[in-house]
């Protein structure tokens, strides 16, 4: 069965257990042959003893369950990171059906080692930008938690794992909600830091403390200890202002707010969404940033969802911010 034919299902496919999902879906459209599926069952097994001798220093004894697991997940994640390193569903179907699995396990092994080193440049572009804004957890994940990570990380007996507890959520999304593992995960989450530190510094700190510190005041709160995100706070007041056509700022007034609800009543979110592309595209030359306007144009329809609900409810309480004097 054709490529063509297999890659509509394709879309169904999640960086999670990529390897297998893959295999499972070649052996389903007639791509893996008998011989092939057992050439792959025997490179993963050849894989993973060796791996199992390795972490055992080779040692007669057994292995507990626990760690079985872990070391049969690293061996699988090294297929996954050369496999999505490909970008493509496609190819990641012609590499497993036409390349030998060792081989693919040793491109896998090579690809982790490069992300490792690649993983500490983000990181280092994540800490240099980052704001003076006390908030506990955004201090920790630009700070602390990738020296954890760089200091606890096993490409060898535990390549999917991820050896810091990054808690600080991402623009629209909880960091767990990623289906990246490992280096993988740490990458594309310091990048969308990046992105998220960019907005930031669009703004004054003074500023941006002040509107924290007001979205703090509505909850009875204290911001520094508060589970937000920083860049969403602003991007909702920035998407506020947008909409209803405001040059980019981060001040919301009451009046503002009321015209921004008079603008949206009504409306699906796939029409705000719209008025909020519109607005939004107003900004990119101030934004001056192809990537971090592209990565709000992402949150645009998260957020017209949850102001179109909000609308509907009657108020938009606890999606914008008025700024406290």
């Amino acid at each position: 069965m054709s490529n063509e034919i297999v890659s509509g299902k394709f879309g169904s496919l999640s960086p999670e257990n990529y390897t297998m999902e893959l295999i499972s879906l070649c052996i389903e459209s007639g791509m893996l042959n008998t011989a092939k599926q057992l050439e792959i069952k025997k490179a993963l097994e050849n894989e993973f003893t060796e791996t199992a001798m390795q972490f055992t220093r080779r040692q007669s004894g057994s292995i507990s369950e626990s760690r079985a697991q872990l070391l049969a997940s690293s061996v699988l994640y090294r297929s996954d990171v050369y496999l999505l390193s490909l970008r493509s569903h496609e190819k990641a179907a012609s590499a497993l059906v036409n390349m030998p699995m060792s081989s693919i396990l040793k491109q896998g092994s090579a690809e982790i080692l490069r992300l490792f080193e690649e993983s500490m440049k983000i990181f280092r572009t994540a800490y240099n930008t980052r704001i003076n804004a006390d908030n506990h957890e955004y201090r920790y994940v630009t700070e602390k938690a990738y020296d954890e990570f760089r200091r606890n990380y096993s490409a060898q007996f535990d390549g999917a794992g991820c050896p810091c507890n990054i808690d600080y959520p991402l623009l629209g999304q909880n960091a767990c909600d990623s289906k990246l593992k490992g280096v993988m995960f740490i990458c594309d989450y310091y990048r969308c830091i990046c992105l998220e530190n960019k907005l930031c510094r669009l703004f004054s700190e003074a500023d941006i403390i002040r509107l924290l510190e007001s979205y703090a005041h509505e909850r009875n709160d204290d911001y520094r200890q508060m589970y937000l995100n920083i860049a969403e706070v602003i991007a909702d007041n920035l998407l506020g202002r947008a909409i209803i056509g405001k040059p980019l700022a981060l001040e919301l007034t009451e009046n503002d707010v009321k015209d921004i609800e008079s603008r949206c009543k009504g409306l699906t979110a796939d029409s705000i969404t719209s008025l909020l592309e519109k607005g939004l595209s107003a900004y990119y030359k101030a934004i001056s940033s192809p990537p971090l306007y592209m990565y709000l144009r992402q949150y645009a329809p998260t957020f017209a969802i949850r102001l179109g609900s909000a609308v509907q409810s009657g108020g938009t309480a606890g999606v914008f911010t008025v700024i406290k004097a």
